[in-house]
């Protein structure tokens, strides 16, 4: 991904079997694919893939308050996005 390489790095994650994933290990699993979506301009996927980081239930308080925060600065991002 530091690359460049994001279909690369998209075609690597897409071989992860999800479900055999920890909630931790899933939870950083959407956390890196949060920054494969914002490398990508794409901050409406990178604010699933935060909420799905949540529902995993894979992160202590700290982790999910950074979350938390991450999102609301894509939403920021988001409503001034062009349309």
């Amino acid at each position: 991904m530091n690359e460049g390489r994001f279909a690369d790095a998209r075609a690597t994650m897409a071989e992860l079997r999800l479900a055999r994933l920890s909630p931790y290990e899933r939870s950083l699993t959407e956390q890196f694919l949060v920054s494969l979506s914002e490398a990508e301009g794409n901050l409406a996927a990178a604010r699933a893939h935060l909420l799905n980081a949540l529902a995993a239930r894979g992160l202590n308080p700290d982790e999910t308050r950074q979350v938390l925060d991450r999102i609301r600065v894509l939403d920021a991002g988001l409503s001034v996005e062009p349309q």
